[in-house]
């Protein structure tokens, strides 16, 4: 089954979630903790919370249809445009940066 990403708020994860992926807690460029991809558990939490994790990405079962996914990335394109209207899309970093944050909003709701 396909899954679907979210970016949510520590305060909004609760037990039974699922970690998208590793979650490295990184302060002053060390890493003072790592979280593995992992269904979120009161110890998991409360370690988040410990290392100052303000937000996470977490996968819950994608149940749209195709026809809602394409309906979904239609509208996410629509609003890249409207955002994006005044770019110069001759410069490559523009074309770039287009194209990884509609990467960015088709992995994450």
């Amino acid at each position: 089954m396909a899954e679907k990403h979210k970016y949510i708020a520590l305060h909004e994860a609760v037990e039974g979630m699922k970690l998208s992926a590793s979650l490295y807690a990184i302060k002053q460029g060390i890493v003072r903790g790592v979280l593995p991809a992992c269904i979120l558990d009161a110890d998991s939490l409360h370690r988040l919370r410990v290392l100052g994790i303000e937000f996470l990405a977490v996968s819950e079962p994608d149940n749209r249809t195709p026809e809602e996914v394409s309906a979904d990335m239609a509208r996410h394109v629509q609003r890249l445009n409207e955002i994006f209207s005044h770019t110069d899309f001759t410069n490559p970093a523009a074309v770039a940066l287009y194209d990884r944050v509609l990467i960015y909003r088709g992995m994450y709701e």
